[in-house]
């Protein structure tokens, strides 16, 4: 009788090992179901990253660009500075040479108009 009961008993155990190894093979199966996302997702990230160096790359392009635009409008800047500060001492030379000239002309119109009126006191006299 000891043998039956042992071997019942080792009948018992092997069943129950058969349902442990059967959720044992779908815990794997899970496992390995979450191994294939893992993989399709790090996939994924992988692509983004790319696409986020793609993108640097350009940004990177473009300000190198807009870099470049700066300078020469800061050079433009300069020149366009320079030349009205030139502009600038030209016109306050102009305006000298200007006013000069205006009181130049008002010498001589006292000049003409003294002898204007020496003019009309000769013409006066009795000859």
């Amino acid at each position: 009788m000891e043998e039956k009961s042992l071997l019942k008993e080792i009948l018992a155990e092997v069943k129950t090992m058969g349902t442990d190894i059967k959720d044992l093979k779908s815990d794997v199966t899970g496992l390995k179901s979450d191994v294939t996302e893992l993989k399709s997702d790090v996939t994924e990230l992988q692509k983004d990253v790319t696409n986020i160096k793609s993108d640097l790359e350009i940004i990177k392009i473009n300000q190198k660009e807009d870099h470049q635009i700066l300078k020469a409008l800061e050079y433009s800047a300069e020149v366009n500075k320079t030349e009205h500060d030139r502009m600038n001492i030209d016109i306050a030379r102009i305006q000298g040479l200007q006013k000069n000239m205006s009181e130049n002309l008002d010498a001589m119109k006292d000049i003409i108009g003294r002898h204007e009126i020496d003019i009309t006191v000769l013409k006066k006299r009795p000859v």
